[in-house]
């Protein structure tokens, strides 16, 4: 998966949003996808990760070398505990801002 990392000379607050796809007012979108992580049962420490929508793949780096696997974080609660939302395992998207 190709790296992201956000710099801006003239805007130097970042922040990832996750469960949005759109930035506060007064934010730049800098860019927006899913959350995602390791699986729950793999047994590594990783941090959750916002994949960029639009994501690019570099040509020649598909080998499956048994590294890090991506799964898409997903919302599991209870039904009633969601009205008005649908919680039925909807992918949570994220967003990245800059200030």
């Amino acid at each position: 998966v190709p790296c992201s990392v956000c710099y801006t000379a003239n805007r130097p607050a970042v922040l990832m949003i996750p469960g949005k796809y759109t930035c506060p007012t007064g934010w730049n979108t800098e860019y927006y996808g899913y959350l995602m992580t390791a699986h729950y049962n793999h047994d590594s420490q990783t941090l959750y990760s916002c994949m960029d929508a639009g994501l690019e793949v570099i040509a020649g780096t598909g080998l499956n070398d048994a590294g890090l696997f991506f799964f898409h974080v997903e919302i599991a609660s209870h039904p009633s505990l969601c009205p008005p939302y649908d919680c039925s395992g909807e992918e949570l998207t994220c967003v990245v801002c800059s200030k």
